[in-house]
């Protein structure tokens, strides 16, 4: 996984990153911002998932992940949130925006 990951928005729809979960101790940060914070506004939500898509189908399964709302990284202003816990992938989807783009941004760390 290339570290750090940006990704731009300036559109409804979601975006989708899978990360390194096997990595111990298992560190990784995200984070939203408006890169127009006077005259843009965008509605967002952060959604993190356990299951690994590549896992579930080597044990045949066909489920898809399931997701769980981060808490904390929601709503219309810049935030930022960091696990500490293994997970295996993130989510943003943007709901509504206007005059802005939305910079979805995840940063693992690790040993070094």
């Amino acid at each position: 996984m290339p570290n750090p990951i940006y990704i731009t928005s300036s559109s409804t729809g979601v975006s989708t990153v899978y990360v390194d979960r096997t990595q111990s101790p298992f560190n990784l940060t995200v984070g939203v911002a408006l890169t127009s914070s006077t005259a843009g506004t965008a509605t967002f939500a952060v959604q993190y998932t356990l299951d690994d898509p590549n896992y579930l189908a080597t044990i045949g399964s066909t489920r898809a992940p399931i997701w769980f709302n981060d808490a904390v990284v929601l709503g219309s202003t810049g935030v930022t949130n960091s696990y500490t816990f293994p997970i295996a992938g993130l989510r943003n989807t943007i709901t509504a925006i206007s005059s802005t783009n939305v910079i979805f941004t995840i940063l693992q760390g690790g040993t070094v």
